[in-house]
């Protein structure tokens, strides 16, 4: 179990594993932290996103609907490639799509992390014009895999009386889906807590 990426729910982990019950060598997973502190059993992403081979360095975006990872079992340019997949309005991982050229080469390309707003990646690869082994690059993120606009939200949560900062469970949730977009404890030393979201949706 290793690579761990927690979404901005701050209750959601994703993860690179070879335990059983997989599609492959090594398969992406996630697992939910529950209201006492456990966390669910381990969920296989499913086919859309695993192969029989090997799917590692999970990065799932801010915005909570755009997952990254590097395979070498997907139709590819090289050993090893980065892929993007994104929810439906079920909330399924659609089918992963490679995230093309000059990002992924013939050479191993991945661990990508992208940037809240969506304009830059971070990746690494073994150029032979770099460094030496496997370097660390930045590029533009090209418009048909950049995530979804976020929008940010920060807050303090104290007694109204004597003005003491308080932890506190924040919950923000979809007004249209009902679905949870965010749980989590505001700083007890602050009282603040800080959540990003998609934009174009309306909150409570």
């Amino acid at each position: 179990e290793s690579q761990p990426s927690l979404a901005p729910d701050g209750r959601t982990l994703y993860f690179a594993s070879d335990r059983k019950g997989g599609f492959g060598k090594i398969d992406l997973w996630k697992s939910y932290l529950q209201d006492d502190g456990t966390w669910t059993e381990p969920e296989n992403l499913g086919p859309n996103i695993n192969t029989p081979y090997d799917e590692q360095s999970p990065f799932i975006h801010p915005d909570n609907q755009t997952l990254y990872f590097s395979s070498d079992g997907w139709p590819g340019m090289g050993g090893s490639d980065i892929y993007y997949s994104r929810k439906d309005t079920a909330g399924k991982w659609q089918k992963a799509e490679n995230a093309g050229y000059p990002i992924n080469t013939y050479l191993e390309d991945f661990c990508l992390v992208v940037t809240g707003n969506g304009s830059k990646g971070y990746f690494s690869t073994n150029n032979p014009n770099g460094k030496g082994g496997h370097d660390l690059y930045c590029f533009d993120i090209p418009q048909q895999i950049k995530p979804n606009a976020l929008t940010f939200v920060k807050g303090t949560v104290y007694d109204e009386k004597t003005n003491e900062k308080l932890d506190a469970v924040v919950e923000v949730q979809n007004i249209k889906t009902g679905e949870t977009v965010y749980k989590s404890v505001s700083n007890s030393e602050t009282g603040q807590f800080y959540a990003s979201l998609p934009q174009g949706s309306q909150y409570a």
